[in-house]
């Protein structure tokens, strides 16, 4: 692993741990042992810093969610595999990682908003037309709209005045926005499915 992918997995365990705003080049480079010039060397500024990070956190999840596309898992299958990946990430992260973003790295949050409303938007999109065909979803539903607010939703998941971190975690907020969202859809075969896996993805969050 080379000193620029050493940088970017570090940086953003920081992060996560302590928010974006809290972490100074400074306590990167003393986390990592080396000097600030050297960091330099590899990002001008935090701001390139925090972009890069999410470029990489989004090309994993992209590459991570079109893998299911080879995986022999119904629509109900794929979502509950996105939702251990998510689930892995927002049991360590900071209540303000989305705040500092949006307030102090305003076109990182631009790019992490274009990435919802493209990307997720049309895998959600697809997920539903597959669970329809499958007979999981029911005919009447509409993709277009259920995807859309499927995205909606997702950004509540992380507002701290609708669910302070304080007293909700965001997994369980998730994970509960995710179970409304399939049930919602859901044929009687599509329930009777999802309950049975609930028993074990409910033990994970």
């Amino acid at each position: 692993m080379d000193k620029k992918e050493q940088i970017l997995i570090q940086s953003f365990e920081l992060f996560m741990k302590f928010g974006i705003k809290s972490v100074t080049m400074d306590d990167i480079a003393k986390n990592m042992g080396i000097s600030k010039k050297t960091l330099y060397l590899y990002f001008a500024n935090k701001d390139e810093l925090v972009h890069a990070i999410l470029d990489k956190h989004l090309e994993t999840d992209k590459c991570y969610i079109k893998s299911l596309e080879n995986l022999e898992g119904n629509a109900i299958d794929d979502l509950i595999q996105i939702a251990i990946m998510v689930n892995e990430t927002l049991k360590k992260i900071h209540p303000s990682i989305h705040y500092d973003l949006e307030k102090y790295h305003p076109t990182a949050w631009k790019k992490f908003g274009e990435h919802k409303r493209k990307f997720i938007y049309k895998s959600i999109y697809s997920n539903i037309v597959k669970g329809k065909k499958e007979g999981l979803f029911r005919d009447d539903i509409n993709p277009e709209i259920l995807a859309a607010l499927y995205v909606s939703k997702a950004d509540v998941v992380f507002d701290p005045f609708v669910f302070p971190p304080d007293k909700f975690a965001f997994n369980k907020v998730y994970l509960e926005m995710l179970k409304q969202h399939i049930r919602g859809m859901a044929t009687t075969k599509g329930l009777k499915y999802l309950e049975k896996k609930l028993k074990t993805i409910e033990l994970l969050f």
